[in-house]
């Protein structure tokens, strides 16, 4: 049980990981995108 909880730790964990990667990565072509119609 206890192994289990630790494994679903760390899956959330990654998951969190992955999801702040996306959302970082999506910011940084919007801003890109952004400066390169305004400019």
């Amino acid at each position: 049980m206890y192994v289990l909880g630790s494994l679903g730790c760390s899956c959330l964990l990654v998951l969190f990981c992955f999801l702040l990667a996306v959302y970082k990565l999506n910011m940084l072509v919007f801003v890109v995108v952004y400066r390169s119609l305004c400019t």
